[in-house]
């Protein structure tokens, strides 16, 4: 994947001359490089200065014979995807006689997550031929046509891509929650086993756990000594403890499952109330806990960080709060499908949590305020 700045300045802007030079830039591309496909995206300025480039889209295509693929700020995006996906899958030479344990992997978010991925689908007895999305170079799965089925790895982000471009290719689709954490994996390994008709997912699993069980016993005994916070409302709170709703995963239960103490900070308007709440979470390895603590004010807020917190979700790049107490911040983007993603997340993790300062040197860090 190679990505190419047209660097078309303002001066070109306000003189009309930005569509040919786009043009110019994408037949470069298309007959020097010679991609799979190319991907252009624009933001709302071809609306708004009055450019349309599907003219000299449609004739790199018919001349260089490299399909584009636009995709703008001011239109919806999910039927762009499709109409492309199902043109390269169409695209595909199939065979007449498909193999029953050839299967494509989709969704898969890094190499390292398809390799792990693609064993445990060998230890099933599939072959996996290929992967796609957000890989669309099916040069790069020349016995695709011999697929049987798609299985996706993680669906999330990927929801306006309809299975139907690969149902009318006959191609089974196994679509399910992305094996994230212990019992993800495991739910995953079911679920493929049962749509394809094998057995031995249960088995798979178990195999693969135990390869990993002295590896992830050690990590967990780190990781039950520190603390991680969630904050934000009850609603924050909901999406962040339950499953699928908006990682795909638990947010809570892959840190308790990692052996982390997860403290769960819940804004309520009212005062008082109870303290603490404690339970133990309920996960694969029932290896940490989580604990629901209201705050009402600001200043309880500030109390709740600075007492034993390691390490904070938070979506922002430099969050005042939690540089009041040098704590480092993480998002969902740290974990990864799989066990081996798991133990990855929870050595970066980790990883986070000792960059905090010492304790006598917080004492200088700039107090949070207004």
């Amino acid at each position: 994947c190679a990505f190419t700045d047209t660097n078309i300045p303002e001066a070109d802007v306000l003189g009309g001359r930005t569509q040919a030079l786009l043009g110019r830039e994408l037949e470069r591309v298309a007959r020097e490089e010679k991609p799979a496909f190319i991907h252009l995206k624009t933001t709302c300025m071809p609306e708004l200065i009055g450019d349309n480039p599907a003219p000299f889209i449609s004739r790199i295509d018919k001349e260089c014979g490299v399909p584009v693929l636009w995709t703008s700020k001011t239109s919806d995006q999910g039927p762009v995807y499709e109409r492309m996906v199902e043109r390269l899958i169409d695209q595909a030479q199939y065979s007449s006689e498909r193999d029953p344990k050839a299967v494509l992997l989709a969704g898969v978010p890094s190499e390292a997550a398809g390799r792990e991925a693609a064993g445990l689908c060998v230890a099933l007895g599939l072959r996996v031929v290929g992967a796609l999305l957000p890989n669309l170079d099916l040069r790069q799965a020349p016995e695709m046509g011999s697929a049987s089925a798609v299985v996706w790895l993680n669906p999330v982000g990927w929801e306006k891509i309809s299975d139907g471009a690969f149902l009318r290719q006959g191609l089974k689709v196994v679509r399910h929650h992305p094996p994230f954490g212990l019992d993800g994996t495991r739910r995953w390994l079911e679920r493929v086993a049962s749509v394809l008709g094998l057995e031995g997912g249960a088995r798979v699993y178990e195999e693969a756990r135990r390869a990993r069980e002295a590896e992830l016993s050690e990590l967990v005994r780190t990781c039950r000594r520190r603390c991680v916070a969630l904050i934000g409302d009850a609603a924050d709170i909901e999406l962040c403890t339950s499953s699928g709703r908006a990682f795909g995963f638990s947010l809570a239960g892959l840190l308790c499952e990692l052996g982390f103490n997860v403290r769960c900070l819940v804004w309520s308007a009212e005062a008082g109330g109870p303290s603490r709440m404690l339970r133990q979470a309920k996960t694969a390895s029932a290896a940490g806990s989580i604990s629901f603590e209201p705050f009402s004010s600001r200043a309880q807020l500030n109390r709740g960080l600075a007492r034993g917190a390691d390490l904070v979700f938070s979506h922002f790049n430099h969050d005042p709060r939690l540089e009041a107490h040098g704590l480092l911040g993480f998002t969902e983007e740290i974990f990864e499908p799989g066990l081996e993603g798991l133990l990855r997340a929870g050595r970066r993790l980790l990883s986070r949590c000792a960059a905090r300062p010492f304790p006598r040197h917080r004492a200088y860090l700039r107090p949070w305020t207004a």
